[in-house]
């Protein structure tokens, strides 16, 4: 930026002490000055169009980074939420997706997506211990609804739960 600003400052400069040399007539002199400001009006429009176009390139960036951490946060909850545990294994693979999407959640969510977030470590404490994700899973479902442009949905996220019969027993035949 003020690389940008010292370039049209400096090419001012130089125009200006030109312009004083070759032209010393008072009607070439205003013609001249006419087109130093010009060129300094150019240029300086030209740094400030750069600067703004790069904040508006951080502030998508950052939108972007923020939504992707977010949406993959929904769905590492949405995969736990309503979920039988069978084994040690399920425990710990939807168990880690929890914590790291809360995590996620408490870097990138919002004020009200953080509060809801840590009230389900709150209600997880102690062995055996479980969480209604359906409040924090509509937030970030409206917020990030909100951030890519969709129209608003109404009502709690569901989840389909296919569950295999255990092994050995039979399946009804389909007609």
């Amino acid at each position: 930026m003020n690389r940008y600003k010292g370039l049209a400052v400096s090419a001012a400069k130089c125009l200006w002490f030109l312009a004083k040399k070759l032209y010393q007539g008072a009607k070439e002199f205003q013609i001249v000055l006419a087109a130093v400001l010009t060129a300094v009006v150019v240029m300086n429009s030209w740094s400030v169009t750069y600067n703004q176009n790069s904040k508006l390139d951080r502030e998508a960036r950052s939108r972007n980074i923020r939504v992707q951490y977010l949406i993959e946060a929904y769905r590492r909850l949405e995969s736990a939420a309503s979920r039988t545990l069978r084994s040690d294994k399920d425990l710990q693979d939807y168990g880690h997706n929890v914590e790291n999407a809360i995590g996620d959640i408490q870097l990138f969510g919002t004020k009200e997506q953080v509060e809801l977030a840590t009230g389900v470590v709150a209600s997880m404490r102690g062995p055996g211990a479980t969480a209604d994700l359906k409040p924090l899973l509509k937030a970030l479902r409206r917020n990030l609804r909100e951030e890519l442009q969709l129209p608003a949905v109404e009502g709690d996220p569901v989840q389909l739960r296919i569950i295999p019969k255990p092994v050995g027993e039979e399946r009804a035949p389909t007609p």
